[in-house]
């Protein structure tokens, strides 16, 4: 037996399959118009840039362990690839 398949039989094993036929109904939050939506938010490569380069120095780095002063010091070459990320995600 590979080793994929030893895995895939153990996780098999202790995970229950969950009965679905009570789940609840998938309630609406949003009531907003269509101008309220996200995909209306405009973000650009420079507010991406102003953004990152307001954050404030020495504060502790979030989970990614990016630390502030790094970020600023790419900030130039990040401002784009987050934009496209960002709107991307908005869409």
């Amino acid at each position: 037996m590979c080793m994929c398949e030893t895995l895939n039989t153990y996780f098999a094993s202790v995970f229950t399959k969950e009965k679905t036929d009570n789940i609840s109904e998938v309630k609406q939050v949003f009531h907003g118009g269509s101008s309220r939506l996200l995909s209306l938010i405009d973000i650009t490569p420079d507010y991406v840039f102003k953004q990152i380069s307001r954050i404030k120095d020495g504060k502790a780095p979030g989970d990614d362990s990016i630390n502030s002063a790094f970020l600023k010091y790419i900030v130039s070459e990040i401002s784009e690839p987050l934009f496209i990320i960002y709107n991307k995600s908005l869409t």
